[in-house]
């Protein structure tokens, strides 16, 4: 008479943690799934972009109380033909009008690079809580925002 003795699979050490890891790393993994998706549906799928190739221009994203906040007094009172950069780390928009809130996207007619140098052709004009001056760069003249609504300084004489 034989006797059946079933054998067992030889075991691996801590094969038995292995399960309860896949399935810690399964559960981490589909929640930061799970939140990045509600983020992108809670902001309508309009994420920053993380590059600064963009212009800066300050948009609906600024915190109301620094958009509310009186711009600093100028401290440049430029002249008429005075040659004038973008004194600003990246590109800043040269605008139809002076002002950025409520605008159409026409409103941008240009980008002026970090450093490049134009002239100025007209202003102070306030607007939005800035001051903004008529530049010309490069044959393409436009409103540009002395500061930024943080102070940052944007439209610096040349050197």
């Amino acid at each position: 008479m034989s006797i059946y003795q079933p054998s067992t699979p030889p075991q691996r050490p801590g094969g038995s943690s292995r399960t309860g890891l896949w399935a810690a790393a399964t559960f981490f993994l589909l929640t930061i799934a799970c939140l990045a998706a509600a983020i992108l549906v809670m902001s309508g799928g309009r994420l920053p972009a993380l590059s600064d190739a963009g212009a800066w221009t300050p948009g609906p994203e600024q915190p109301a109380a620094a958009a509310s906040q009186p711009a600093a007094a100028s401290t440049a009172s430029f002249a008429l033909g005075e040659r004038v950069r973008n004194a600003n780390a990246g590109p800043v928009n040269l605008r139809r009008s002076a002002g950025y809130r409520n605008k159409p996207a026409d409103d941008v007619l240009a980008v002026v690079p970090s450093g490049q140098v134009g002239e100025i052709a007209g202003g102070p004009q306030e607007a939005d809580g800035l001051v903004w001056w008529l530049v010309r760069f490069d044959g393409q003249q436009g409103w540009m925002a002395e500061r930024s609504s943080q102070g940052v300084i944007l439209l610096d004489r040349a050197s």
